[in-house]
């Protein structure tokens, strides 16, 4: 039997947590090259601190990337992964951040089980996107497309990354905070 998956979902639920965002990149990089081209390594990569609070082990930011202590980084296979430090502006840490690149973009979406909202052609906010998943109410995943992975992301709503059962029991264990999970 194929192993259950995880959506990593911001945890907004933790009191007094900080919010972090305004990644920056590059003005000739768009936001599909950080992951599928290795930009995560060519670039100084530096945050900001939108909002003052506690420090949480993974945050998500822009778009779904994950920024994270080594605490997350080591439940993970290396090869699965790519991550290099972020300076985040206005923050003194005591523990470096990582910018987390999920090397593994897998189709999986299930959508006859999914419910979503796909992209209307010729809407106003996104053409280029027209007949692509807008969003999901309810989404879900073929868990036999993506075994033997522990993470990846999901080609055709590349903003969501999933885990598997295992590092999701782990990361639980470890009482780290910043994530939920919800049942792909």
């Amino acid at each position: 039997m194929p192993s259950q998956f995880y959506r990593i979902d911001d945890d907004l639920g933790v009191p007094d947590r900080w919010m972090v965002g305004n990644l920056n990149l590059p003005d000739h990089y768009a936001w599909d090259d950080i992951e599928s081209k290795s930009l995560i390594n060519s670039v100084n990569w530096t945050a900001e601190i939108l909002m003052p609070g506690d420090p949480l082990d993974v945050t998500l930011i822009d778009f779904g990337l994950i920024m994270t202590t080594k605490k997350f980084i080591s439940l993970l296979p290396v090869f699965e992964i790519e991550y290099k430090e972020i300076k985040i502006k206005n923050y003194k840490s005591k523990e470096p951040y990582y910018l987390l690149a999920v090397k593994n973009t897998v189709e999986c979406i299930d959508a006859q089980k999914s419910k979503y909202k796909l992209w209307e052609v010729n809407n106003e906010i996104r053409p280029e996107l027209a007949g692509k998943y807008e969003y999901f109410t309810e989404l879900k995943a073929d868990p036999k497309k993506i075994t033997p992975l522990s993470i990846c992301t999901l080609k055709g709503y590349e903003v969501v990354r999933v885990v598997s059962k295992d590092i999701r029991d782990k990361f639980l264990a470890l009482k780290l905070r910043g994530i939920n999970f919800s049942e792909v």
